[in-house]
């Protein structure tokens, strides 16, 4: 982005001083031009996932389609010589976690030995953690939304 002109939008040199019209227009320009060459760096998948959202909390995926995004990187990621074992791929998938999920990978942790713990065992486990709290935490309800006790 230096060669085209647009790196003090990444890296504001902090200058405070009153900006006239022109400088605004300037830097309105040059803030479009950064995010088209951000956008143009963007795998196309990624590119339409990205494309509705205005902010990245926006994005609301489930365990599949996260553990999928984890499996493409650790593939790519041995396609240029390297190697994600299970233990890596657990470890980063729960450091990247929803908040939501954040009981479930304590209790995972408290339970199981994450050096040897698989890659898909966690995902499956994340996996009912998401079914269960998407059903609800209750029992069975009848008809008329009374609870039953089993």
């Amino acid at each position: 982005m230096e060669d085209q002109g647009i790196w003090e939008i990444m890296e504001p040199s902090g200058e405070t001083s009153d900006q006239g019209t022109m400088k605004v227009a300037v830097a309105k320009l040059k803030d479009r031009k950064a995010r088209a060459h951000l956008i143009q760096c963007l795998p196309d998948d990624l590119l339409m996932q990205v494309a509705m959202k205005k902010t990245g909390k926006e994005e609301e995926e489930s365990i599949d389609v996260y553990a999928g995004k984890l499996t493409r990187m650790s593939v790519r990621y041995a396609n240029l010589g390297g190697t994600l074992d299970d233990a890596a791929l657990v470890k980063k998938l729960f450091d990247t976690m929803l908040e939501r999920y954040i009981n479930a990978v304590v209790g995972i942790e408290q339970f199981y030995d994450l050096k040897k713990l698989a890659f898909d065992e966690a995902v499956g486990w994340l996996k009912a953690y998401e079914e269960r709290t998407k059903r609800g935490a209750g029992g069975a309800k009848s008809d008329t939304d009374q609870v039953l006790l089993t």
